[in-house]
Formats: C-alpha cells, sequence, structure tokens
C-alpha cells in the first residue's frame, strides 16, 4: 500500500511523537518503578487510531485516514504530558515523604541542594496549571518544561535518592542523641529531687 504524500508526512509526525512519548513514558516509570497508566491508555489509543488510518487509507478514504493520524498524534502528546505529569507528582510527593518522615532538617543537612528541587518542582507546578488554562499553546509549554526544569529535577531527585541512606542513618543517630539527652534530663531531675528530699529529711532529723 503505498500511502499519499500527506499521510506519509503524518506517519512521520506520528513516529517522531511516538518516540518522543516512549521516552518519557520509560523515564517515569524508571523513576516511579510502576507503569504510568494515563500514558499507556493514550498510547494505546494512538495505535488503535493507526490502525484504523491505514484501513481507511487502504480503501481510498485519505480525509478520514488523515483525521485519524492527527488525533493519534495528539494522543502520544497527551501520553507525554501525562508521563511529566508522573514524574514531577512522584518527586514532589516522595520529598514531601522525606521531610515528614525524618525531618526536614535532616534531609537538608545529608541534601543541600533540597531548596533547589523545591523550586525547580515549584515551578514545574505552575507551569503546568499554566499549560491547562493556555491549551493552545500547551505542548510548547510542556516542552520548555521538559527541557529545562525537568530535567534539573530529576537529576535532583537522583541526588536525593543517593543520600537517602545517610538521611535515615543521621535520623537515628539524632533520635539517639535524643534519647541520651531526655535520659540525663530524667536522671538529674530525679537526684536533684533526691537532694532535696534527704535536705528536708536531715532538717527534720
Amino acid at each position: 500500500m503505498r500511502l499519499q504524500g500527506a499521510l506519509e508526512k503524518l506517519l512521520e509526525e506520528l513516529l517522531a511523537e511516538w518516540d518522543r512519548a516512549e521516552e518519557a513514558v520509560k523515564q517515569a516509570e524508571f523513576i516511579q518503578g510502576e507503569v504510568v497508566a494515563p500514558s499507556i491508555n493514550e498510547l494505546r489509543y494512538a495505535g488503535r487510531k493507526v490502525v484504523e488510518a491505514l484501513q481507511f487509507a487502504a480503501n481510498d478514504d485519505a480525509e478520514r485516514a488523515q483525521r485519524l493520524l492527527n488525533d493519534a498524534i495528539f494522543d502520544c502528546i497527551r501520553a507525554r504530558h501525562d508521563a511529566v505529569d508522573a514524574i514531577t507528582a512522584f518527586i514532589s510527593m516522595k520529598l514531601d515523604a522525606l521531610t515528614e518522615e525524618l525531618g526536614v532538617d535532616v534531609v537538608l543537612q545529608c541534601f543541600p541542594d533540597m531548596p533547589k528541587l523545591v523550586a525547580a518542582l515549584g515551578r514545574a507546578e505552575e507551569v503546568i496549571a499554566t499549560s491547562r488554562e493556555d491549551r493552545t499553546n500547551r505542548d510548547a509549554i510542556y516542552e520548555t518544561l521538559r527541557q529545562t526544569d525537568l530535567r534539573k529535577i530529576v537529576d535532583l531527585y537522583g541526588a536525593m535518592k543517593a543520600n537517602e541512606k545517610l538521611m535515615q542513618a543521621r535520623a537515628e543517630e539524632l533520635a539517639l542523641e535524643r534519647q541520651k539527652a531526655d535520659r540525663r534530663f530524667w536522671w538529674g531531675l530525679l537526684i536533684g529531687m533526691l537532694g532535696v528530699l534527704a535536705g528536708i529529711a536531715g532538717w527534720f532529723l
């Protein structure tokens, strides 16, 4: 089957978008350790539309084939956007969980770049929110995000993960120090009270 020029160009564009979407999806799955279901669903919809488009093209219905290929391209773009959303949401959740479990001071001691990660995540969330209001430029906005803050976020997350064991060890060390300090306080208080009681008893005797 020989595709017409317009359909052939659309198919080439679709393949390029599919590759970009797959790259983003693989990155998201590597980071969060599970399948990004919304992205996979979008790619599944795209695949189905490609099959239908080829069927229409084979029956010389170029218009419907072209419409389906355009829809499939947008499915791939949405898959990429969903993967970017998944990456930023997961890393933000992971950072929140770490600071809540171990304390901001511990995370900051072992990962001094935490403020940079917080700032990059904040900018990314603003960009994503803006893209939902500006649908015309949504893909350009996401692509700018992917090329700038998203790379920084992923790199900083890698550094944070590399220091996670150190954070756990430091948190345990601080907890032990607090326990020792508490014991010293209560022992000191008890000895002081015993001294007072001994003084009072001696006064009566």
